[in-house]
């Protein structure tokens, strides 16, 4: 897999979207075609050591960092409402960040 220098401007943008709660490593991917074990090396690469063990922290296990266990707790409150969507907007439907 060949590797593409990213500019200044391209890792703060990748930067502020994995501080950002409700962008997922799967929506930074498909945005800027980096998986997240790129995102968690740049973000290594970039931050101050501080910085990045309170963000690998904070984003460790983090649902809303991960589509498929954010799917699955959106399902679960869903079902506990009402049996049908219970007015939260599911993943299916089409969103922008």
């Amino acid at each position: 897999m060949k590797t593409i220098p990213l500019s200044a401007a391209d890792i703060s943008e990748v930067i502020a979207l994995a501080w950002a709660d409700e962008v997922s490593f799967d929506e930074i991917e498909k945005r800027l075609g980096l998986p997240e074990p790129t995102v968690i090396k740049l973000m290594r690469q970039n931050l101050k050591s501080g910085s990045f063990r309170v963000w690998r922290a904070r984003v460790s296990g983090r649902k809303s960092k991960h589509l498929k266990l954010l799917r699955g707790q959106l399902r679960e409150v869903s079902d506990e409402n009402d049996g049908g969507n219970g007015g939260i907007r599911t993943l299916d439907t089409p969103y922008s960040v």
